[in-house]
């Protein structure tokens, strides 16, 4: 049926305007998402604090230092706990 085509397509727009300014809305930034947050697991996995930073480094080009201490705090947590 073509009305409900067309209310799907008014509920995704109202869906993406409300989300406006917010934070981004779209499949392409709920893909970059997902891949940022698995290559962060994946780094978690490293043995070393060193080679951890340098994954980290590597995979986010902007970062605050504030939240490399962050991530570090994390996985210095994991690493003490695989002992």
């Amino acid at each position: 049926m073509p009305d409900d085509r067309k209310d799907e397509d008014i509920r995704e727009l109202m869906t993406e305007e409300k989300s406006r300014g917010r934070r981004p809305y779209g499949s392409e930034a709920i893909r970059a998402k997902k891949k940022q947050l698995e290559d962060f697991r994946t780094a978690l996995t490293l043995k070393t604090e060193q080679d951890f930073v340098k994954a980290i480094r590597e995979l986010w080009y902007v970062l605050d230092p504030d939240q490399l201490e962050d991530a570090v705090r994390v996985w210095r947590s994991l690493s003490s706990s695989r002992l």
